[in-house]
């Protein structure tokens, strides 16, 4: 495939995930806290950036950005639970 023809599929696709994913976003409270989990679960994945940079010693790309992660996720993580339990 082209670059040009790749780049418009990947755009159409991004394009209707983001209309299916706003349709979602709009219609209650419930979606938007599921659809939340998705971003704290980015957060929980991003820490391998820091695993591997302080068990090799050395550095690793992305090593420094992530470390704002684990502050951002402990408090995401520690107020969703809290919207779940007032929004049901």
């Amino acid at each position: 495939m082209l670059i040009p023809q790749a780049t418009f599929l990947l755009f159409q696709i991004m394009i209707w995930l983001l209309l299916v994913i706003s349709f979602f976003l709009i219609q209650n409270k419930k979606w938007q806290l599921r659809l939340m989990v998705i971003p704290g679960l980015i957060y929980i994945f991003e820490l391998h950036h820091i695993w591997k940079a302080l068990f090799s010693w050395a550095y690793y790309p992305g090593a420094i950005t992530a470390t704002a992660f684990p502050v951002i996720a402990f408090l995401f993580w520690k107020e969703l639970p809290k919207e779940f339990a007032t929004k049901k």
